[in-house]
């Protein structure tokens, strides 16, 4: 609902009118009395919690090419005081925003145009052009139908017009072409491959996550643990190791190794290379997911399960990263539209997966839910491999498409 607005008028009104919500969602919660409140609050906080799923990323692909509870806080302050503190810390994020965070979204104003070279103008210096061709086609060429017209005499924004409330499009578009986007990211995600990789990856991953933090805070207080809360919050220290070596590792190997792939491929880049970094990471979730299930269900020593945690989110990091990575290179002019159908499947997936927990692990205990879950993930992780394969294949049959739905979106550049 909300991601057009950030299509149609820029990403930075959305960041400052989802961070004064937010506020207002924090002190709420801090103030709640009754059930209602609790049910409409949580509305309201995922309607607009929601927008981080997707609107990091734009920004990200608007900026950038190719080349995790607080149990201190509740043992020492008490349990509404992380709602103060949420609260708090996106009223200091809001004024982040207001004063350093600039729009991302550019609008060019210019278009492609026919160029007439010859040698006369081949002949002429840099200084006598007053609209140099641009650099991405080699100097002298006789093979440039087009060329972008570069205006160096533009002068730069001032500091608060690159601080605007709104950077509408130029693009044209009404209504229609707004409540459109409303309704792609359903189209893209059911047939799309790669978005429906991606949305399956990401969405079993973090199910299987938010899965594992739950069971972590019912185990964990009983015997032979009986935690305490900030003893519990400290179990998620091995999170952040897992997912620190997993996210420091995979970056320089996915860059290496797509560097080295697009040499083999006379030096042409297929976005589909990159998903070879995974390969090394997968292993990680199965492990450390079912040494997890299997160390609560036998009460093995704590240490175990913090090695659990950290194997997980050692592979766990690295997969999100490099799929949401993929998805973006393959499909960068729709990428809004395409990661709000996987954010669709992942709140769908966690969902689903915490409703069902506590009848479920009644049922079978939480070792076989935990083996379950693995043989779900591991049968879409194994879609990796065919995206490996045919990625490419599936990308040129759906061309067609993703160019129509290419020219619908408020693009600048």
């Amino acid at each position: 609902m909300l991601v057009p607005f950030a299509l149609k008028f820029g990403r930075r009104p959305l960041y400052l009118f989802s961070s004064l919500v937010q506020i207002g969602v924090g002190i709420w919660s801090a103030k709640i009395q009754n059930v209602p409140d609790l049910l409409l609050v949580n509305a309201i906080n995922n309607i607009f919690g929601a927008l981080a799923e997707v609107i990091v990323q734009m920004t990200i692909a608007d900026v950038f090419f190719i080349h995790q509870r607080a149990g201190y806080i509740t043992t020492g302050q008490g349990w509404r005081w992380v709602w103060w503190w949420n609260a708090i810390l996106f009223g200091a994020f809001f004024i982040l925003v207001c004063f350093c965070y600039e729009e991302t979204k550019y609008c060019t104003g210019g278009s492609l145009a026919p160029v007439q070279r010859d040698v006369e103008d081949d002949s002429k210096s840099a200084a006598d052009r007053p609209w140099p061709a641009s650099v991405a086609v080699e100097e002298g060429s006789q093979h440039n139908p087009y060329a972008v017209r570069v205006n160096y005499n533009i002068p730069k924004k001032t500091y608060w017009q690159r601080l605007a409330l709104t950077t509408t499009s130029s693009s044209s578009g009404g209504l229609r072409t707004l409540l459109s986007h409303m309704y792609q990211p359903i189209i893209l995600l059911t047939t799309v491959p790669a978005v429906a990789y991606t949305a399956l990856a990401y969405g079993i991953l973090v199910a299987t996550s938010d899965v594992m933090s739950t069971t972590l805070s019912l185990y964990m207080t009983k015997p032979p643990y009986t935690f305490a809360p900030n003893e519990i919050g400290l179990m998620n220290l091995s999170k952040l190791v897992g997912s620190t070596i997993g996210t420091l590792i995979v970056g320089p190997v996915s860059d290496t190794l797509i560097l080295w792939l697009a040499r083999r491929n006379d030096g042409i880049y297929e976005p589909e290379t990159r998903l070879w970094s995974l390969v090394p990471f997968l292993p990680f979730i199965p492990a450390g997911a079912l040494l997890f299930g299997l160390g609560l269900q036998n009460g093995l020593p704590w240490p175990i399960i913090a090695v659990a945690l950290a194997l997980f989110k050692l592979g766990m990091a690295p997969v999100n990263s490099i799929t949401i990575t993929y998805l973006t290179d393959s499909y960068q002019d729709v990428i809004g539209d395409a990661l709000v159908g996987v954010t669709i499947v992942r709140n769908a997936f966690s969902t689903a997966f915490i409703f069902a927990l506590d009848p479920w692990i009644r049922s079978v205990g939480i070792q076989w839910v935990l083996i379950t879950i693995v043989l779900i993930t591991t049968v879409v992780l194994s879609l990796t491999g065919v995206l490996i394969k045919y990625g490419k294949p599936f990308r040129a049959h759906t061309a067609e498409r993703y160019q129509r739905f290419a020219l619908l979106q408020y693009k600048e550049r």
